[in-house]
């Protein structure tokens, strides 16, 4: 079902999309596990190079299962479940 949803959505709006699934994180620097969702799926986003920067088309969607997180990060701007 999520799969013909991220390709329904890719088609319709030329977005580029990614899947992180990670079963925990390690909170760092004094973070609350909000910060720390936001700041790795960022750092993902941008190591993985997720869509075209003149489009803004990209977007990392991270679940953390056991930090109960879930982060939607584009280049500009950041949906979260906090």
């Amino acid at each position: 079902m999520m799969l013909h949803l991220l390709r329904a959505l890719s088609w319709m709006c030329a977005l580029q999309v990614a899947v992180a699934l990670v079963q925990s994180m390690k909170l760092q620097n004094g973070r609350s596990e909000a910060e720390q969702a936001e700041y790795f799926a960022k750092s993902l986003h941008k190591a993985w190079g997720v869509g075209d920067k003149n489009c803004d088309n990209g977007l990392v969607f991270l679940l953390s299962k056991d930090d109960r997180q879930v982060q939607l990060p584009g280049p500009n701007h950041t949906l979260s479940s906090s």
